[in-house]
């Protein structure tokens, strides 16, 4: 039987469509990065210092993609705004209305690759891997905007109030963090690739020296004189000892709870 040329055509409409939206249900998901290649193939050796800042990414890199077509990423600068698959690529439009295209080159239930430019222009295929990214709210988003306007640089000298948002604001991420960590029952968290002042243990954390900050910590800041100003004051309040650790043996719950603490006593 001869299918008419116009119901043809509606079919594979209809197809593609599928195939888009099927594709599109499977990237609304928060990917962390993995590894990379350069253009000849060969893994990406990722520096132990400010890999960022060598146009390297670290796991603390992520792309997350909701499924009401909102995103927020942090691959080179922390970024926000709109996406969309368009022609077999990631499409992020900023709220700023620059567009990135990410090519994509494999995607799987677990696993995405994706072609990702540097600052410099550098091209390199990027492994990312999925982690559950079903959000009831953006408040419980560890990676939504509101959760990370630490990362956003000060485009001004800041206040003691506004130096005090900000580290408030990345402990909130930290709580939000762990917070999502017991929710979906991940067996691990990555916590030494964030840009953080703090130094994360297994049963607790130490404020960094100055000197052996992140530089990508350093520069959310407006000037060396803010990022020391919030050094001295996380310094005071831990030395304070406000913080009553919780007993428990679930070291998400008790990171959480110290960070919740955080927020509420350094006011």
């Amino acid at each position: 039987m001869k299918i008419p040329s116009r119901l043809m055509i509606l079919l594979l409409v209809v197809l593609s469509f599928n195939s888009c939206n099927s594709r599109k249900n499977k990237l609304s998901k928060t990917w962390f990065y993995i590894t990379g290649y350069t253009a000849s193939g060969k893994p990406i050796k990722i520096s132990a210092k400010d890999s960022l800042l060598n146009n390297f990414l670290t796991p603390a890199c992520f792309i997350n993609l909701q499924p009401d077509g909102k995103y927020t990423s942090f691959l080179y600068t922390f970024d926000y705004g709109n996406w969309q698959l368009e022609n077999n690529e990631i499409i992020l439009l900023s709220e700023k209305n620059v567009r990135q295209k990410l090519p994509l080159q494999v995607l799987d239930s677990k696993v995405m690759m994706v072609t990702v430019t540097d600052l410099n222009g550098n091209v390199f295929n990027c492994d990312f891997e999925s982690a559950s990214g079903s959000f009831k709210t953006e408040d419980e988003n560890p990676f939504s905007k509101p959760n990370n306007l630490w990362r956003i640089p000060a485009l001004h000298k800041e206040t003691n109030d506004e130096i005090t948002a900000r580290l408030m604001n990345h402990f909130q991420f930290w709580e939000k963090y762990f917070d999502w960590g017991i929710r979906t029952e991940q067996s691990t968290l990555d916590v030494r690739s964030t840009a953080s002042p703090l130094k994360i243990y297994g049963n607790g954390f130490a404020l960094k020296p100055y000197e052996y900050l992140p530089v990508a910590w350093k520069q959310s800041f407006y000037d060396v004189e803010d990022c020391q100003k919030a050094n001295d004051k996380l310094s005071a309040f831990i030395k304070s000892g406000e913080i009553a650790w919780p007993h428990t043996d679930h070291k998400y719950k008790m990171f959480l709870s110290a960070f919740q603490q955080m927020q509420q006593k350094m006011r």
